[in-house]
């Protein structure tokens, strides 16, 4: 009996290897583009069976680009179960199914020769954080950029001292060494992408052009420790001395291991030897539209994370609406006189304020946001644009969502003019003065990129573009000398163009002013310095746009050419930075 069902457990298995051979055999009988992108995908049908694992599972034939998220992460969790274990049986299959058909992988092979790097650094005192010395280290740099003086006061610390060595593929290389003996540095060496502003030129270059570098630091150098080495001494009948990294470097030069690698990188090596597509000749692997629906879903998935933040932001554009709707009421709201006039610019003051102050959420989501977009973008995980394009579009509905509200709430509330073509050019202009603002925000997150300094510049910004916009100081009062920044406030625009839209209107245009000459409406333009000119209204709103366009423009250029602030800065003791001579008369005395 147990034969029995044994052989129907065996004669079930066989059907089902049966089965996944003729969906292999369908899938080579495929053109080949087709066939690199069809796979078989199982999943499970019942219980799996351990004397049979291929029981119990269902196969079918799949293009892989058309896996959902369910099904992906149903056969990632499949082969990687348990990571310590899963990981290497997987790379073992891998590997046996590249050897079945002979196939050697891409590698690339890393040399260095013979490599120096120093650092410009400030020596102990000189080097702590206090507010003298950031005033003096700005001072300097001002002075220097002059031409005043050559170079601030620092002493060169040399990180790595001509090392050589040779990385080989398909090999565990592991990088040993204490704080600060250079390790990081030397990989972003080997990357490309150390920090030209910090490092010096190498040392063989100033050697070529007769530049002695001070000797001062040699005994900052520690690939060991002297505090940690002594419990490393092997010769227990002689008496413990400190083994400087020159001796140790001269010493592995003499070494068998020193003098094959000495020999290996005096040959030069045959670039035929590795494989083109071992290297990477683009930034980016992948398309940039791939990268652009990639941040595209990743946007939207934050937006649906962080949905709380834009009901909020809704909530407040209701709430000020509200207050302002109940303030301007209508009932108390006149079209008679000047003085009316000027009720009704306040009115739309308060609007375009309100709606400016609305941008200022995204001061801190980007601040909070750049930290991994730096380090995404220093992996070429993505160009700068695929990042920020996504952030403007998916907030072009949102922006119509809130200005939907606040024109819903306020404008016939207040009593503003009838015409429904102006009700929808001032929603328009609320529209673009929420854009604008948000863009100039996104804008100051980048260029200041920590939180105290984006407040800060964000405050002042508000604070120039509130003062220069035209309505707190009339243009006509303005100093000649600054008029010109007059021009470049974006609130100039909006203000102008939203008091055109209602003063124009006819119930304004056929009244007479206290002259009984001038039009209402003119005369209420020209007592608050606006433009009499129905044209302004599309020269504002042309102007929003542009403003918009520049702002992330600027926006996508501060993210692509500035780097995370608070980089560390070398630091060495005053005792380390002492000439060896000054160091021994220190200990003599």
């Amino acid at each position: 009996m147990g034969d029995l069902f044994a052989s129907g457990r065996r004669r079930g298995g066989q059907a089902d290897e049966d089965e996944e051979s003729l969906k292999w055999a369908a899938i080579e009988k495929l053109p080949t583009y087709d066939r690199l992108r069809t796979s078989v995908f199982q999943s499970l049908s019942g219980p799996l069976v351990e004397e049979n694992p291929h029981r119990g599972r269902k196969n079918r034939t799949v293009d892989v680009r058309n896996l959902d998220l369910t099904d992906r992460q149903k056969f990632i969790d499949r082969i990687l179960k348990v990571a310590e274990e899963d990981n290497g049986k997987f790379l073992n299959k891998f590997r046996k199914r590249i050897n079945r058909v002979g196939i050697e992988l891409p590698t690339v092979e890393a040399r260095f020769k013979h490599l120096t790097i120093e650092a410009d650094c400030y020596a102990g005192t000189r080097a702590l954080p206090s507010l003298p010395n950031v005033a003096r280290n700005i001072g300097e740099s001002a002075l220097t950029m002059l031409g005043v003086i050559r170079h601030a006061e620092r002493k060169k610390l040399t990180i790595l001292n001509n090392i050589s060595g040779i990385v080989k593929p398909t090999r565990m290389t592991l990088l040993l060494g204490p704080p600060s003996s250079g390790k990081t540095t030397l990989l972003l060496a080997l990357a490309g992408k150390l920090d030209q502003n910090l490092l010096s030129e190498l040392a063989r270059r100033e050697k070529d052009a007769g530049i002695f570098p001070d000797v001062d630091v040699d005994l900052f150098m520690k690939v060991t420790s002297k505090k940690d080495q002594e419990q490393y001494w092997k010769y227990n009948a002689k008496p413990y001395r400190y083994v400087s990294v020159s001796e140790f470097s001269d010493m592995f030069k003499h070494y068998h291991v020193g003098m094959r690698l000495e020999n290996e990188l005096s040959v030069p090596y045959d670039k035929s030897r590795s494989h083109r597509a071992a290297l990477v000749f683009k930034s980016f692997s992948v398309p940039n539209m791939e990268l652009f629906r990639a941040s595209w879903d990743k946007e939207w998935v934050l937006i649906k994370r962080n949905s709380i933040v834009y009901v909020i932001k809704t909530l407040q554009i209701f709430m000020n609406g509200f207050v302002t709707a109940t303030l301007f009421i209508r009932t108390r709201m006149n079209v008679e006189t000047e003085n009316d006039g000027e009720v009704y610019v306040g009115a739309m003051l308060f609007a375009i304020l309100s709606n400016t102050f609305n941008g200022a959420a995204e001061l801190s989501i980007i601040v909070k946001r750049l930290p991994v977009f730096y380090k995404q973008r220093d992996l070429l995980f993505h160009p700068a644009w695929t990042f920020t394009l996504p952030i403007f579009l998916m907030q072009l509905p949102v922006s119509l969502l809130e200005s939907a509200v606040w024109m819903a709430i306020t404008y016939y509330p207040i009593g503003y003019a009838p015409e429904a073509s102006r009700f929808f050019k001032q929603f328009i202009l609320v529209f673009l003065v929420q854009q604008t603002a948000a863009s100039m925000f996104r804008l100051i997150a980048g260029l200041c990129r920590s939180m105290i300094i984006a407040n800060t510049g964000g405050t002042l910004t508000l604070m120039l573009v509130f003062l220069l916009g035209g309505f707190i100081l009339p243009k006509g009062q303005i100093p000649s000398w600054w008029q010109w920044s007059y021009w470049i406030s974006p609130l100039t625009y909006g203000y102008n163009a939203i008091v055109v839209n209602e003063m124009f209107a006819p119930r304004w245009m056929d009244k007479k002013a206290s002259d009984n000459v001038t039009s209402l409406g003119v005369q209420v333009l020209k007592n608050f310095g606006v433009f009499a000119n129905r044209n302004w209204y599309w020269i504002g709103t042309g102007v929003l746009v542009g403003f918009v366009i520049l702002f992330n423009v600027l926006f996508t250029l501060s993210l692509m050419y500035l780097n995370p602030t608070g980089k560390p800065q070398a630091i060495i003791s005053d005792e380390d930075s002492m000439e060896p001579s000054q160091l021994k008369s220190s200990m003599l005395v």
